[in-house]
């Protein structure tokens, strides 16, 4: 079934079919957009459009999942056709870092923590 993206309001994201949630987008989202990496090797970019006071998306980067995004007078609609195991929601242009950057300058938001637990 996959897993449909689509903006509630100018602050939440509702995800319908195989994962049931809403996420909210910091304020700062409708400024400096969002990104949204997914366990697939996707990545999305996640844009305003003040003008016609909708959300619009891209597709970045394309993991093995079939991404369609369709548009309407109220927004883009992202339909992801994969299983999904975790999505990333990330706010500002500075999440979107190429790897080779300066590692002083690097103000990314996706930050992974790890805590390794052994079983009893």
């Amino acid at each position: 079934m996959g897993v449909e993206i689509a903006a509630i309001d100018d602050h939440r994201l509702g995800l319908t079919g195989d994962v049931e949630t809403l996420l909210d987008l910091p304020a700062r989202a409708k400024t400096d957009g969002f990104s949204l990496a997914i366990s697939d090797g996707s990545l999305i970019r996640g844009d305003y459009d003040a003008q016609a006071k909708a959300w619009r998306f891209d597709v970045l980067a394309e993991g093995a999942a079939i991404i369609a995004i369709r548009s309407d007078e109220a927004g883009d609609r992202l339909h992801i056709a994969w299983r999904i195991d975790w999505i990333t929601l990330a706010c500002g242009s500075d999440t979107l870092c190429p790897i080779d950057a300066d590692a002083a300058c690097d103000t990314r938001q996706l930050v992974l923590d790890i805590d390794v637990r052994k079983a009893a």
